[in-house]
């Protein structure tokens, strides 16, 4: 994050060395981070995790598995609330793409 700002963050809740909730506490509670989207992508999917996600800052929350189809629709969706004056570039479309070829082998493998 210190060296490139991301436009959005796709965060699961399940990771190895830190939870991702502790990661959404602490990018919101972070006055350079604070302001940075944040999509839950995670396997998490009862009302309980869903709604400590949203309360703690989470712009969004996707249960997987999901379609390649629904990520980059709830992305886009975020980023017109997040950002609506800003136009799309090609920058977000190389992130996008980027993104979801990281995350598609791990919904995948999660399925």
């Amino acid at each position: 994050l210190k060296k490139e700002r991301p436009e959005l963050i796709i965060l699961d809740i399940m990771l190895p060395k830190m939870d991702g909730i502790e990661i959404l506490s602490k990018l919101k509670d972070t006055i350079e981070y604070k302001d940075i989207p944040v999509i839950m992508a995670t396997a998490k999917g009862q009302e309980y995790d869903k709604v400590k996600g949203l309360n703690l800052g989470a712009d969004d929350y996707i249960v997987k598995p999901f379609s390649v189809m629904e990520l980059v629709a709830r992305v886009n969706a975020v980023l017109r609330r997040t950002n609506p004056k800003k136009e799309e570039t090609i920058k977000k479309y190389k992130t996008l793409v980027l993104i979801i070829s990281l995350i598609i082998p791990v919904i995948s493998s999660s399925a």
